[in-house]
């Protein structure tokens, strides 16, 4: 009896298992409904009576897929995937190219026009704005200031280091560039008595120094230098 009734019982609890997902962790269904629970990318594959999921990627290189995995990047070679968009860019993220003489940058996938270099007369090279090829800064003479930097005329640094980051007929004073014209450079171009100092290519008697240390300037940013506040 015992016997009889384990054979009976088999092929029920056979299909137990099958339900159970022994083999296939697709729950078995009937119509899309039996699927809804699992989320809304899943349907009822009938040719298997199993719950599937539809990838929801679309073309996408990133981001969720709608079955609680990710979409592949599958951007081909020389393109890259904009994390903001999710889309296969000819480009990475911030950078810099020319078109003709329009600087573009490399933003949300595609190329985008930040500059036009004609505009003041000038030539987009590398990416950026340049008034042409140079070994000096006189080179770049000319209605637009521009210096010398790396062979190509270019705009000035916003503070400047030394004489040839200011455009020709100018000089560097203290971080700020003035013209050659200018009543001084240094300190010891004015002679006037008293604690006269330059500043700005003007001289400017002051009975103290500007600064002693870098805590005494009040602008954010400068530092003391020489007795001077400098950017």
């Amino acid at each position: 009896m015992t016997r009889i009734w384990i054979y009976l019982w088999a092929p029920a609890l056979h299909a137990m298992m099958g339900i159970a997902g022994c083999g296939d962790p697709s729950p078995e269904c009937s119509a899309d409904s039996d699927c809804a629970a699992m989320g809304a990318s899943w349907y009822c594959e009938q040719a298997t009576g199993t719950c599937a999921c539809r990838s929801e990627c679309g073309g996408r290189c990133c981001g969720e897929d709608g079955c609680g995995g990710a979409c592949p990047d599958a951007c081909s070679d020389g393109m890259v995937c904009d994390p903001a968009t999710c889309l296969c860019g000819d480009c990475a993220l911030g950078e810099l190219r020319c078109d003709g003489d329009a600087v573009q940058i490399c933003a949300a996938g595609g190329w985008t026009e930040v500059l036009d270099c004609a505009a003041s007369g000038q030539l987009c090279r590398q990416g950026g704005c340049h008034g042409g090829a140079c070994t000096r800064r006189e080179d770049c003479a000319g209605p637009v200031c521009l210096v010398c930097r790396e062979g190509w005329c270019a705009d000035p640094p916003e503070i400047c280091q030394g004489d040839c980051d200011c455009c020709a007929g100018m000089h560097c004073n203290f971080g700020t560039c003035v013209t050659d014209a200018a009543e001084c450079r240094t300190d010891e171009d004015c002679t006037d008595p008293g604690s006269s100092v330059c500043r700005g290519g003007v001289c400017t008697k002051e009975g103290q120094p500007e600064c002693e240390r870098d805590v005494d300037c009040l602008i954010e940013g400068e530092v003391c230098v020489d007795g001077h506040c400098v950017p």
